[in-house]
């Protein structure tokens, strides 16, 4: 019986939240195919079937996580400058967007952080999260044309790139219960993370 292109792309689907829930929960040095396999209830033969094999199928789904955050900010980005004209309060919420997506959802998170720390994340993999992120810089530009400021490109993907690694870390402490979500904290850590970013949207004091 021929399998629906919808079923192929499910199966893939499975495949990668179930590399990461293994991630997640035994460690990368322990994740192996047959748990993947077992996790996700498919025969093992079908990471070989759409993956090279566990590197591959582990990098895929690094970059498919990446490309969902890209989503998460350029669907909160279009809908902030409706909601708001205050520059401060649309990074905000546009931080939040991101922050949110980190901590519900513990088992890609984990996955992110251990595979980002690892062996795994060669140059390669480097060079394909920067094309995924080009598109942050263009939600940086949006916000040019709304609050006619002038955007400095210098250092923009360091600054995006720390940004985004200081907020994984406080989301993976909060998934460990080391550290508090309460709203007060959560903006806590907004003011401490994402100076880098407002400067390169604001280089100078709003």
């Amino acid at each position: 019986m021929e399998v629906s292109l919808e079923t192929h792309k499910d199966m893939r689907r499975s495949l990668k939240r179930s590399a990461a829930h293994v991630v997640a929960t035994q460690g990368l040095e322990n994740t192996t195919t047959k748990l993947i396999a077992a996790e996700s209830g498919l025969a093992e033969a079908y990471i070989y079937r759409y993956y090279d094999g566990k590197k591959d199928l582990l990098e895929q789904t690094f970059l498919e996580i990446d490309q969902q955050i890209i989503q998460v900010f350029q669907r909160n980005a279009e809908k902030l400058f409706q909601i708001t004209h205050c520059m401060q309060d649309s990074c905000y919420l546009l931080w939040k967007a991101y922050w949110n997506y980190l901590v519900q959802d513990a088992d890609q998170t984990v996955f992110h952080s251990r595979f980002y720390y690892s062996a795994y994340y060669t140059k390669q993999i480097e060079e394909a999260r920067k094309r995924n992120l080009t598109a942050f810089q263009e939600i940086i530009l949006t916000f040019d044309e709304q609050y006619g400021l002038t955007i400095t490109h210098e250092d923009t993907w360091l600054r995006i790139i720390h940004m985004m690694e200081s907020t994984l870390s406080y989301a993976m402490r909060v998934i460990r219960c080391e550290y508090e979500s309460s709203e007060e904290h959560v903006k806590r850590i907004f003011d401490t993370v994402f100076p880098p970013v407002m400067t390169l949207i604001c280089p100078t004091p709003i």
